[in-house]
């Protein structure tokens, strides 16, 4: 069984953390609105995502930031999911 593309986290106390499974690996951290907040991605990783990326003729900084639009986007549905299951 594969991993899904994101994982939502949190610390148990007011932090809350996205984790993109893919490459590169990395965990972001976003508000309650979704705004992005921090992240943390291994420098190897980095390198390794950065080459890739410009061998393949992309622009590693775009797909970096869809990768953390999709990850705000994915934490807000999260959100939106355990809202309505806390309802019911």
């Amino acid at each position: 069984m594969a991993l899904p593309k994101f994982l939502i986290c949190d610390d148990g106390v007011d932090r809350a953390f996205v984790l993109h499974t893919g490459t590169p690996v990395g965990l972001y951290e976003f508000d309650e609105e979704g705004n992005g907040t921090g992240h943390s991605i291994a420098p190897e990783d980095m390198r390794v995502f950065i080459e890739t990326e410009m061998a393949a003729g992309r622009d590693p900084a775009k797909t970096l930031a869809d990768i953390v639009h999709e990850a705000g986007e994915y934490y807000i549905e999260a959100l939106a999911d355990i809202d309505e299951e806390e309802e019911d």
